[in-house]
């Protein structure tokens, strides 16, 4: 337990290095880092391996299959928490407030069929 509390301390101290500020800064500062321009480093070289041993083609069309296997099952979840979500009422939801973002909301909660 104190080794996991020490690498977490040292990741804290490492992500202080980075600083605080705009999104341009934190990126100028983690340049900086050692350890991030290793870790980028190394990740390039690994990923123009395997450019060269499989080619591009291949591994786009491997790349293709995972996000489709991805998709589908994101879908499935979807599908199955809307199919599984209790129903609610106009009136239970009104104590949350109308929606104010589009005006023909109102219309299709109440079911009026206004879009």
């Amino acid at each position: 337990m104190n080794a996991l509390k020490q690498i977490v301390e040292n990741e804290l101290v490492e992500e202080g290095e980075i600083g605080k500020g705009s999104i341009f800064t934190k990126v100028k500062n983690a340049w900086g880092n050692r350890v991030f321009r290793r870790g980028i480093y190394t990740g390039y070289i690994v990923c123009m391996a395997f450019v060269d041993r499989y080619g591009r083609r291949r591994l786009m069309i491997i790349s293709l299959f995972g996000i489709i296997i991805c998709l589908a099952v994101l879908a499935i979840v979807f599908y199955l928490a809307a199919t599984h979500a209790p129903q609610i009422s106009y009136y239970e939801s009104t104590h949350f407030g109308m929606n104010a973002t589009c005006p023909t909301s109102k219309h299709r909660i109440l079911g009026l069929g206004i879009a």
